[in-house]
C-alpha cells in the first residue's frame, strides 16, 4: 500500500519544490518516534516531526548550516 500523505507533509513538499526545484526530495514522517516525549503528551496530531532530505542545485556553494536555514525559513510558519 502507498503511504498516506497528510496536509503538513504535502505543504512541506509544495514549499520546497516551489523554491528549490529539487532533483530529489524525501519527506519522512517520524512523529511516531517522538510520541513518548513529555511535550507530546496529549497531542493528537500524527504530523509533528519530519525528516527532510533535499538535493537541489540551489544549494551549490552553500554550507550545511545555510541549507538548514533556508529550509527552516521556508517552513517557519509551520514550526
Amino acid at each position: 500500500t502507498l503511504p498516506v500523505v497528510g496536509p503538513i507533509e504535502k505543504l512541506i513538499e509544495e514549499r520546497i519544490s516551489k523554491e528549490l526545484a529539487p532533483t530529489s526530495l524525501k519527506i519522512i514522517n517520524e512523529s511516531h518516534m517522538h510520541r513518548h516525549h513529555a511535550p507530546m503528551q496529549g497531542v493528537e496530531s500524527t504530523a509533528t516531526h519530519f525528516r527532510v532530505k533535499v538535493i537541489s542545485e540551489k544549494f551549490a556553494g552553500t554550507t550545511m548550516i545555510k541549507r538548514h536555514h533556508l529550509i527552516y525559513g521556508l517552513l517557519a510558519n509551520e514550526m
